[in-house]
């Protein structure tokens, strides 16, 4: 079959060379190997790319075939290094979207299947980075891309973490950052592409201690640091059982399950955005109803006739000033049967006053008052003052004949009469 013949079937082969002149040959000489290698390379890697440069790895010593117009003809070939390491720089980078197809052929012309990666020349998105108080910087960004952190202002990442398959990652600095910190953010993608940067400053203040309302048990409220967390402890154990989040005004609110009873404790500390905790405050839950508040006075304060209106009396004030005692810090609320007149808060003292804005109807009126404590706790009723508001003029009265010893006649009973003789 010829040396050619053994030599593609892998077999060794002895030399030979010819005889002398009768055409005869001699003795064979020492058989040698020739191996044959068949295999195609492994399929080689690439890299994704912005377009920029090419790399992967493939077979040490194997020739890349780059083909980036799609016609199936490697456009370059480059070698790969002892370490299976490949590199190439187009002399104008590819645009997006360029189908990138690689093979890998090895010493004996085998070649191995393409792969291939398409050019990717957008940036990500910009990431978020979350308020921080220096132990712990964290946030979002691509999935695979890799975040650049730079704390000292240079420009230059002082550090590089992965963003996880989920979109979030995290660093914590071997030495928790100062307060005033300006850390820059940056996602570069798999393909090298570098989003724009995104900064927080670190902050380490405390927010102030939350004010938490006097509380009946039903609800419990207060006011806090804008977006900071409420942690709130109703059993002294230290730990929250409940949290609850100040809105946009810093105003919040929770509503137990179950009211809670006289005497709790509840204590409640802020977590700002941050991370900073701030002092607790304490309210003590108070379920006691006030005691009833009453209507110690009744003023006329308007027309001809003014002063103090008695019980079951009348007056053309419509608008006469109400006032009284109830527990101090109490609201009271003036009440005309069961429509509100007003409310007013009694002062340190117990005393309390009011006006009311809108005018009372000619008419009877039973006029009552009840107190609601801080707490949120209400009164019982005070006792009823009733008035009659009468804005009639009464008729003219009659005055009788006299012959300027008596002056008489009659009037409106229970009116007043007036009378001038000097003119």
């Amino acid at each position: 079959m010829g040396i050619l013949g053994a030599a593609a079937a892998g077999l060794g082969i002895a030399a030979v060379s010819g005889g002398g002149g009768g055409g005869g040959f001699s003795v064979p000489g020492p058989a040698f190997s020739l191996p044959v290698d068949t295999i195609a390379p492994s399929v080689p890697t690439v890299n994704p790319t912005s377009g920029r440069t090419l790399s992967g790895t493939a077979e040490p010593g194997s020739t890349i075939g780059i083909d980036t117009n799609g016609d199936g003809i490697p456009d370059v070939k480059v070698p790969v290094d002892a370490g299976g390491k490949w590199t190439h720089t187009p002399t104008t980078p590819l645009p997006e979207g360029t189908v990138v197809t690689i093979t890998a052929t090895d010493p004996a012309g085998n070649i191995s299947p393409p792969t291939t990666t398409t050019v990717d020349t957008t940036a990500p998105s910009v990431p978020t980075v979350n308020p921080s108080n220096g132990t712990t910087l964290s946030g979002t960004a691509e999935p695979g891309s890799t975040i650049g952190i730079d704390t000292n202002g240079d420009g230059t990442p002082d550090v590089k973490v992965t963003v996880d398959a989920g979109g979030t990652w995290t660093h914590t600095p071997a030495t928790a950052l100062p307060e005033g910190t300006v850390v820059t953010v940056t996602a570069t993608d798999p393909a090298g592409n570098i989003s724009p940067s995104t900064t927080t400053t670190v902050d380490t203040t405390a927010p102030a201690a939350p004010i938490v309302n006097p509380s009946n048990g039903t609800t419990v409220s207060g006011t806090a640091e804008p977006g900071s967390s409420v942690a709130i402890d109703t059993n002294g154990d230290g730990t929250p059982e409940v949290k609850v989040t100040a809105d946009s005004d810093g105003k919040w609110t929770h509503t137990p399950a179950t009211a809670l009873p006289d005497g709790t404790v509840v204590s409640v500390t802020v977590t700002d955005p941050a991370g900073n905790p701030s002092a607790p405050a304490t309210t003590t839950v108070d379920t006691r109803a006030p005691a009833a508040p009453t209507i110690g006075a009744v003023t006329d304060d308007a027309g001809s006739v003014t002063g103090p209106i008695l019980a079951g009396g009348t007056t053309d004030d419509t608008r006469p000033t109400f006032s009284g005692t109830a527990e101090a810090g109490s609201t009271v609320n003036v009440l005309s049967g069961t429509n509100s007149l007003g409310t007013v808060v009694a002062d340190s003292d117990g005393k309390w006053s009011l006006t009311p804005a809108l005018a009372l109807a000619a008419g009877p009126h039973a006029i009552t008052v009840t107190a609601t404590d801080p707490a949120g706790n209400p009164s019982p009723q005070s006792a009823v003052f009733n008035l009659t508001v009468d804005t009639t003029a009464p008729t003219a009265p009659i005055v009788n004949p006299s012959n300027g010893t008596t002056v008489s006649g009659t009037a409106e009973p229970g009116s007043s009469v007036a009378i001038d003789t000097n003119g």
